[in-house]
């Protein structure tokens, strides 16, 4: 029987509302594109700094509050994050790649971060802590972008 892990030529894998608790299974899955793990249980991304081809990630309703691990799939381009306890965006910082961006339901506070993503052309930050004042700055760094807020 073949593993998930042997499954290293694949481009594309949706495991969205599995009960999926850590990454490790995608660590030699180097070639994927788009992963969905849309709806489990994760509280870890570490094994996802391998995956440098991927262009889309879908990681929304699941448990994660740390996304350090990101900061390394500098090519991504649709990444969703929402109804997570993530509070620290920094790691985004220098994926300057991202057209689409989705934080909604959130406990972000600070955007700070995103003012480098000049590439976003849709950014969702609706539920979570952060002040009008936080926005109207953003908007000048991301002058083309639709935020919804």
């Amino acid at each position: 029987m073949l593993a998930i892990e042997d499954l290293s030529s694949l481009k594309h894998i949706d495991l969205s509302h599995n009960q999926l608790t850590d990454t490790k299974a995608f660590k030699k899955m180097v070639n994927l594109e788009t992963l969905n793990l849309n709806a489990n249980k994760l509280t870890e991304t570490s094994s996802l700094i391998y995956l440098t081809r991927l262009k889309t990630l879908d990681l929304s309703e699941n448990r994660l509050t740390n996304i350090n691990s990101l900061s390394m799939i500098k090519n991504i381009e649709s990444l969703d994050l929402s109804n997570n306890q993530i509070t620290d965006l920094s790691p985004l910082h220098h994926l300057t790649q991202l057209k689409v961006l989705n934080l909604s339901g959130n406990k972000v506070r600070n955007i700070s971060a995103l003012e480098s993503l000049t590439n976003l052309s849709v950014l969702n930050l609706s539920n979570n802590e952060i002040d009008l004042e936080q926005i109207q700055v953003l908007r000048a760094f991301l002058n083309s972008c639709d935020i919804k807020y």
